[in-house]
């Protein structure tokens, strides 16, 4: 199928949410598509809010009105509440990955129960899912999107799930389902706000781009970032890029730090400090340099190195300075059996083979919470929302990022040596998109938010971006917290940056 960017959406938004109350929720079941409704109730804001969850699928349509694709989604919007209310879309990333996390993890009004430190907890049942304490549902309504080929989305009719899986068509399916909810929901005066998580927050810009151009604009009033991956260039560490080991050795800092292996008496934020000092200084200066610096020029960078980062300086010589990111999940803990988390270096597994180069068994960070997802997600389809569908809920899918057309798009570079370097290079970024959608529209405000411990997309690398692509600084709000990738595993972290998102929406209502 060809020119999936060009398709035109006709269809019904029919959306997905969660319940609160013990009693069963009412269910409305449409043959196509499929549709189930439920009224529930909840403390948020100091005060009891009524909402609707709707959960089920939206039709995509081509440019002849023939379905391509049902989109399932989750949506809990207060019960007659005005039509100027805030509107949240919220999408996870990979790509891959349904937005259950978010939901049942974060900012949906249940929640699967969370420890407020790294857990070695397998997630295993049975628990209950539990009201959300910090609910965000006073003052704004969430709707939570699976894109093609998680959750339950899927393409239909002569379409196929791979049509989607490329930068451009993702943006463009994910725009038209938004564009389809606002239109059938009759919300068009409510202030729209798009919530990225990872690989969502590329999604988030690119969509907020194109909506903003389409032949009926819409305009999107704020982005929230978490987790942000907008240039690529500092997440690759391929040879000859220096810009990557820079970008990820501040985090590697806070993770030694946080495992007692450096800077004991160093309070964190300042430690970190040092750490970005020597990460632009002797330490770039050196990769620069390379074989031009004497074996003694590079012990010393090598020892420096060692006392932010924890391995040995010999060990960092050999490596030429340059330690990937899986060579320090197996080094930093070597003595003691063990590996650190990928997406969250604060978690600890045993390390299954103690003479492999790098982690052999997965990332302790992930499979703990995803297992309770896992868990939660079926017990919170059956039991709260009543959902019946025959098919498997596809939490994550492999087959997306395998299958996943990494290009960027070229139609979004104006320059003709933008151009000319994206399309020689494949060189992916959209913070360059994101400073012309703030540049057009002088309302829209950014909310970031990352976690010192995250390896995937480290803190450091995203002040870099955010200071290099005329990005106005003033209307960007730059978070930081004490855990990793997914930054709401942490109980105490959450209710802080759920606090901070109450924050920026009140804000943007004033």
């Amino acid at each position: 199928m060809n020119g999936i960017r060009h398709y035109k959406s006709m269809a019904t938004a029919l959306l997905v949410s969660i319940a609160i109350v013990s009693a069963a929720p009412t269910i409305v079941v449409a043959q196509e598509p499929a549709q189930f409704i439920s009224e529930h109730r909840i403390e948020a804001g100091g005060r009891l809010v009524l909402f609707t969850a709707t959960a089920g699928e939206t039709l995509l349509r081509d440019d002849s009105s023939r379905p391509i694709a049902a989109i399932w989604s989750v949506a809990y919007t207060a019960s007659n509440a005005e039509r100027d209310r805030p509107v949240v879309f919220v999408f996870s990333g990979g790509p891959g990955a349904a937005s259950l996390g978010l939901n049942i993890g974060f900012l949906g009004p249940r929640l699967v129960p969370h420890s407020s430190s790294p857990s070695n907890d397998g997630g295993v049942a049975s628990f209950e899912l539990i009201d959300n304490p910090h609910s965000l549902l006073d003052i704004a309504d969430f709707i939570f999107v699976d894109p093609v080929g998680t959750g339950f989305s899927r393409a239909i009719g002569d379409a196929e799930n791979k049509d989607f899986w490329s930068m451009a068509a993702d943006t463009a399916s994910m725009a038209d389902f938004i564009r389809t909810w606002i239109t059938e929901n009759q919300r068009s005066n409510s202030p729209k706000y798009i919530l990225g998580l990872s690989y969502g927050t590329p999604r988030a810009v690119t969509i907020a781009r194109r909506l903003s151009q389409s032949s009926n604009q819409m305009t999107v009033n704020g982005l929230m970032l978490l987790g942000p991956a907008l240039d690529f260039m500092g997440l690759d560490p391929i040879v000859g890029n220096p810009i990557s080991y820079i970008s990820f050795m501040p985090t590697q800092a806070a993770v030694a730090h946080y495992h007692g292996k450096v800077g004991r008496d160093v309070p964190l934020e300042e430690f970190l400090s040092q750490a970005r000092q020597f990460a632009i200084g002797d330490y770039f200066q050196a990769l620069v340099l390379g074989n031009k610096l004497s074996r003694t020029e590079r012990l010393a960078v090598a020892r420096k190195l060692s006392t932010f980062i924890g391995l040995d300086p010999e060990l960092i010589l050999n490596a030429n300075l340059r330690v990937s990111i899986a060579k320090f999940r197996s080094e930093l803990l070597r003595d003691s059996g063990m590996t650190i988390g990928y997406s969250d270096g604060r978690y600890t597994g045993p390390a299954l083979d103690p003479n492999s180069a790098k982690p052999t068994d997965g990332d302790p960070s992930v499979t703990v919470y995803d297992a309770r997802y896992e868990a939660g997600v079926n017990h919170h389809h059956s039991k709260y929302l009543g959902i019946r569908i025959d098919r498997p809920y596809r939490m994550w899918n492999t087959d997306v990022g395998r299958d996943w057309t990494w290009s960027p798009d070229l139609s979004v570079f104006k320059n003709p040596q933008a151009y000319r370097q994206a399309k020689r290079g494949g060189h992916i970024e959209v913070a360059s998109q994101l400073a012309s959608v703030m540049q057009k529209n002088a309302e829209l405000e950014v909310q970031v938010a990352v976690g010192y411990y995250d390896l995937y997309t480290p803190f450091f690398d995203t002040e870099r971006v955010f200071a290099n692509f005329n990005i106005d600084p003033d209307r960007v709000e730059m978070n930081y917290y004490t855990t990793g990738h997914r930054l709401y595993t942490n109980s105490t972290v959450r209710e802080a940056l759920t606090a901070d998102i109450r924050d920026y929406l009140s804000k943007e209502k004033q």
